[in-house]
């Protein structure tokens, strides 16, 4: 089967380029302790409860916040980005994932990202700060000469970037660990048992493109990939919660 078809996907023409699109709402997203945390506390991210809890956060609507998360074929910068996992806050939540079906389609998925920046004004990740935007900003630069004068990614964000990671350090000092997998495991209960391995990632892509494994494998990297930025909204939620 079509990965497109496999993911539920459909392959976008994007400025003479192209990539595969998987966009699934929340309810799409099966039933599990992330989804359903969100689903039962989503009024934690009203605008109120979001800008007191992080005031900096005042000018921006709910539906200019992006959640993102990448994945790349290696640890060191120079490897490639061959997934963009992203959740929105519009009228519910929906989780979306630009994917480059060969290294070749790199390019136009940084792109599409990149022209998506402007229009939103608050930018979440994990760890971000230390991998995911550098990392970015690598290959959107330095990669395919895509930012072309002195303007960085982080010029583009306005700034406006919150490190999950860091936010979850300070808010829980007594966890054990804080990886993803450990706060999700720890804070919600979810334990993704069926789920690949984050250290797997590249070797499955690895393999999907040499045509040594089938669809199923790389579906559930998309899969990781989504999962991974509904997390990130469920930090947020948690962060913005009443305490008492």
């Amino acid at each position: 089967m079509a990965l497109e078809k496999l993911v539920g996907g459909k392959i976008i023409s994007y400025k003479g380029e192209s990539f595969l699109l998987v966009e699934k709402s929340l309810e799409e997203m099966g039933d599990n302790p992330i989804t359903r945390y969100l689903a039962e506390h989503k009024q934690n991210l009203s605008l109120d409860k979001v800008r007191k809890r992080f005031p900096g956060l005042h000018h921006v609507p709910k539906n200019a916040m992006l959640y993102f998360d990448v994945e790349t074929t290696g640890l060191s910068g120079n490897h490639a980005i061959f997934s963009i996992g992203m959740t929105h806050l519009t009228e519910g939540i929906n989780t979306s994932c630009l994917f480059a079906r060969d290294y070749w389609e790199e390019r136009a998925v940084l792109k599409y990202f990149l022209d998506l920046l402007p229009e939103h004004h608050a930018f979440f990740t994990y760890n971000g700060d230390s991998f995911d935007i550098p990392r970015l900003e690598k290959r959107i630069r330095n990669a395919h000469g895509l930012l072309h004068d002195s303007k960085s990614l982080r010029d583009f964000m306005n700034s406006a970037h919150i490190d999950l990671y860091h936010e979850m350090r300070k808010a829980c000092p007594g966890l054990q660990d804080y990886t993803l997998r450990s706060v999700e495991k720890l804070v919600f209960g979810l334990s993704r048992r069926e789920d690949i391995a984050s250290s797997k990632v590249p070797e499955a892509y690895q393999e999907y493109i040499n045509g040594t494994d089938g669809e199923e494998k790389i579906a559930r990297v998309i899969q990781h990939n989504m999962r991974d930025t509904l997390t990130l909204a469920a930090i947020f939620a948690y962060l913005c919660r009443e305490k008492h």
